[in-house]
C-alpha cells in the first residue's frame, strides 16, 4: 500500500475546508474546549501539589521559629529542664521539616529524569535499623514496637543503589507510623531470593477506604483531605516511591482494610557492580 505524500494530504484537507467549513469549525471547537479543560485541570492539580508541600515545609518551619523564641524568654526555674524538653520537639519538627524536603527534591529530579543509580554493595538489615533509629522519636509518641523478620540471619548484603531504596523504605516506615493506632505493632518483612529483595511493611492501623485506593501513588492528590483530619494523608511519599523503584525496575503492591491496616510490599532486583575491564594494545608499555 503506497503512502499518502504530505502535500497530498495536506491538498485533500484544503479541499475538503473548502467544501465542509462547519464540520472543521464543530471539529476545532470541540478541540478547543477539550484542550481548554486539560489545562484548567492541570492548574488544580498543580495548585493541590502546592498546597500539599506548602504545609509540610511552613507547619514545622513555624514550630522551629516558635520554640527557638520560647528558649530565649525562659525562666531560671525549672530552666534546664524546659530547655531539653523544646530542644527535642525542635529536634522532632526539624526533622520533619528535612524528611518532607528531600522527598520534594527527589521528587523535582524524578520529573526532570535527572536521577542516576549508584549502585554498591551494602548490608540491607543495617539500613532498615538505621532508619528505625531515626524515627525513634515519632516512634516512641506512639509507643510502637518495630517487629524484624529476616529469618533470623545477622545481615543480609545486596547489591543496589543504597540511597534511593533508603528513601523507599523511609517513605513507607512513615506512613506505616502516621496510620498506626497508639500501642500497635509495625511488622518488617525482609527476603532475599534469586536476586530479587523483597520487604513488606504492615501497620495495623486505620486502613485505606477503597475508592481511595487507586489515588494514593498521585503525587498530585493527598487522601483525607478534611482540615481537621488527624491523618492527612501520603502526601509525595508514595508518589516518589513508586517512581524509584519503576527506575530500578521494580514493583510495588498493596494490601489495606479499613481499621485492620495496609502491607506495602516492594520487589527490586539486585543490580550487580560493573567492573572495569582494560584492554591494552600490543606493543605498549607502562613503567
Amino acid at each position: 500500500m503506497s503512502r499518502i505524500s504530505d502535500k497530498i494530504f495536506f491538498e485533500e484537507m484544503v479541499i475538503r475546508f473548502k467544501n465542509d467549513k462547519s464540520f472543521f469549525k464543530e471539529f476545532l471547537f470541540d478541540e478547543i474546549l477539550e484542550i481548554n479543560e486539560k489545562l484548567k485541570n492541570a492548574e488544580k492539580l498543580k495548585s493541590n501539589f502546592i498546597s500539599n508541600i506548602r504545609n509540610e515545609i511552613i507547619n514545622p518551619f513555624t514550630s522551629i521559629i516558635g520554640l527557638a523564641n520560647s528558649i530565649k524568654s525562659i525562666s531560671q526555674k525549672n530552666k534546664y529542664e524546659k530547655i531539653e524538653f523544646m530542644s527535642n520537639l525542635i529536634y522532632k519538627e526539624a526533622f520533619s521539616l528535612d524528611f518532607h524536603l528531600k522527598n520534594i527534591f527527589i521528587s523535582a529530579s524524578l520529573e526532570k529524569g535527572d536521577v542516576n543509580l549508584e549502585i554498591k554493595n551494602f548490608d540491607i538489615i543495617n539500613l532498615i535499623k538505621d532508619n528505625i533509629k531515626n524515627f525513634k522519636h515519632r516512634i516512641k509518641e506512639k509507643d510502637l514496637k518495630i517487629s524484624i523478620k529476616n529469618n533470623k540471619e545477622k545481615e543480609l548484603i545486596f547489591s543496589s543503589d543504597y540511597e534511593k531504596i533508603k528513601i523507599i523504605f523511609s517513605n513507607l516506615l512513615s506512613n506505616a507510623i502516621k496510620f498506626s493506632n497508639e500501642n500497635e505493632v509495625i511488622e518488617i518483612s525482609i527476603e532475599k531470593k534469586d536476586e530479587k529483595l523483597k520487604l513488606s511493611v504492615k501497620d495495623f492501623g486505620i486502613g485505606i477506604e477503597k475508592e481511595e485506593q487507586n489515588l494514593i501513588f498521585n503525587r498530585f492528590k493527598r487522601l483525607n483531605e478534611n482540615i481537621n483530619s488527624q491523618n492527612r494523608g501520603y502526601g509525595l511519599g508514595l508518589a516518589i516511591v513508586s517512581d524509584l523503584l519503576t527506575l530500578m525496575s521494580g514493583e510495588i503492591y498493596f494490601k489495606s482494610k479499613i481499621n485492620e491496616g495496609s502491607t506495602f510490599t516492594f520487589i527490586i532486583p539486585e543490580k550487580k557492580i560493573k567492573n572495569l575491564d582494560f584492554v591494552f594494545d600490543d606493543g605498549l608499555e607502562f613503567f
